[in-house]
């Protein structure tokens, strides 16, 4: 179903920040504005907070999950 919609929306540009799971992980851990080097976890002002690395490598667990779900019918 997303392929489809994909297809039908070829110039329609994708918005990372309308993700639901980056939209969940930024309200449970507070997230940078910017990389730091190749940490996923820093310390601001005493706590700690993700950077966008861990965001992203977030993203692309969950997607990871949900292939491998789609994919058992199979």
């Amino acid at each position: 179903a997303t392929g489809i919609r994909m297809a039908l929306h070829r110039n329609e540009t994708i918005d990372p920040e309308r993700s639901l799971v980056l939209r969940l992980f930024r309200r449970l851990i507070p997230v940078t504005d910017t990389y730091h080097g190749q940490r996923f976890l820093i310390r601001q002002a005493g706590r700690w907070v993700a950077t966008p690395l861990l965001a992203v490598l977030v993203l692309v667990e969950v997607t990871d999950i949900v292939f491998a779900v789609d994919s058992i019918p199979a």
